[in-house]
C-alpha cells in the first residue's frame, strides 16, 4: 500500500473562503473499485426485505396420511394431499424469504472500503472538508445559503453537529449522515462529499485498520 496521502481542499463556511488544504492519512491515493462495489452490493442486499414466502409440502398443514391406499383402487398412487400437484398443496420453486443467505464481509474490509470510497471521491475532485461555524443555522434556507449544494451532495457531520441533519432533512439536493454511521453506499452514490472537520477523528477511527496496515 502506498504511503502517499490524499490532499483534500478545505472551505471555511463561516468566512466563505477557501482554507489551507489538508492531508488525511487514512485516505489512500490508490483504491479498489472492486471492494467498493462489493461492499455497496452487500449493503443493498442486506437492506432488502424479502416478504414474499410460499410454503413447500412439508410446511402445509395436513396431509399426514395417504388419500387412498396404494393398490387396488385403479387410481394413481398419491402419498399426501399436500403434494404440489394437488390443490391446496405445497408450492414448488416459489419465493422463499429465508432461502437467501446473508452475504458477509470481514470487519477489516468494511473499514478499508469506507476509506477507499472516500479516496475514489477525492480522485474525482468531489471530496471537500468544511469548517462549520460555531453557531449553526437552524433554518433550512439559511443552511442552504451557507452550503449551496449541488444535487447529490452528501454532508458527513460529527455527532455534536447532529442538529444540522434536521435542518436539511427535506432538501432533495442534499443528504446528511453522521460520521459514526455513514456507509460505503452513501459515499459512493454521492456526486459531492463534504466532510465536517469535526468529524475527521471519527472517520479516522473507523478507517484505522487501513492506516495501521499502510504505516
Amino acid at each position: 500500500m502506498s504511503k502517499k496521502q490524499a490532499t483534500i481542499p478545505v472551505k471555511d463556511m463561516a468566512a466563505g473562503k477557501e482554507g489551507k488544504p489538508m492531508s488525511l492519512s487514512f485516505i489512500p491515493v490508490q483504491f479498489s473499485t472492486t471492494l467498493i462495489a462489493q461492499a455497496a452490493r452487500i449493503l443493498h442486499k442486506r437492506g432488502r426485505i424479502r416478504r414474499a414466502h410460499t410454503k413447500d409440502r412439508s410446511e402445509v398443514r395436513g396431509g399426514g396420511r395417504r388419500p387412498w391406499k396404494q393398490k387396488g383402487t385403479g387410481r394413481a398412487r398419491h402419498s399426501s394431499i399436500r403434494s404440489p400437484i394437488w390443490t391446496g398443496g405445497g408450492i414448488t420453486f416459489g419465493p422463499r424469504s429465508r432461502r437467501e443467505e446473508r452475504k458477509r464481509l470481514p470487519k477489516k474490509q468494511w473499514s478499508v472500503a469506507i476509506a477507499h470510497a472516500l479516496a475514489a471521491q477525492a480522485s474525482d475532485g468531489a471530496l471537500q472538508i468544511v469548517v462549520l461555524p460555531k453557531q449553526l443555522p437552524t433554518k433550512t434556507k439559511d443552511t442552504l445559503a451557507m452550503f449551496s449544494p449541488v444535487p447529490g451532495t452528501l454532508l458527513i457531520v460529527a455527532d455534536e453537529h447532529a442538529d444540522i441533519v434536521a435542518a436539511v432533512r427535506n432538501v432533495p439536493e442534499m443528504k446528511t449522515a453522521l460520521a459514526s454511521g455513514v456507509t460505503v453506499a452513501d459515499i459512493a452514490s454521492a456526486t459531492m462529499v463534504q466532510i465536517d472537520k469535526a468529524a475527521i477523528p471519527t472517520l479516522e477511527v473507523r478507517c484505522s485498520v487501513l492506516r495501521k496496515n499502510s504505516a
